[in-house]
């Protein structure tokens, strides 16, 4: 994962400190209960949090997104470029954001 900001313990998406945080680590992260949505799976809030943890500080984002991901499974980041997708354990695409 690439990031142009320097980041510390407490970060949501990369600290390992935050109890709530993400704790995204070699480009995954796995889904707690604490982010969970009004469904029970991921909130799509969270999950736009840790794509844009991905991308960096940035001014805009464009972001679709797809699917949910449900409590206990591990959600893949990928960055090509300006595009990160986020992408289940089964494979499938959640959401792509690209700035």
């Amino acid at each position: 994962m690439s990031r142009s900001a320097e980041h510390h313990e407490l970060c949501f998406g990369c600290g390992t400190a935050n109890v709530f945080g993400l704790h995204i680590e070699d480009g995954r992260f796995f889904v707690k209960q604490d982010h969970q949505g009004p469904d029970g799976a991921l909130h799509p809030g969270v999950l736009a949090a840790a794509l844009i943890e991905v991308l960096g500080p940035t001014a805009h984002v464009e972001l679709d997104l797809r699917a949910s991901a449900p409590v206990g499974t591990f959600v893949e980041l990928a960055r090509d470029g300006a595009t990160v997708t986020a992408r289940g354990q089964d494979g499938r695409v959640l959401a792509v954001a690209r700035v």
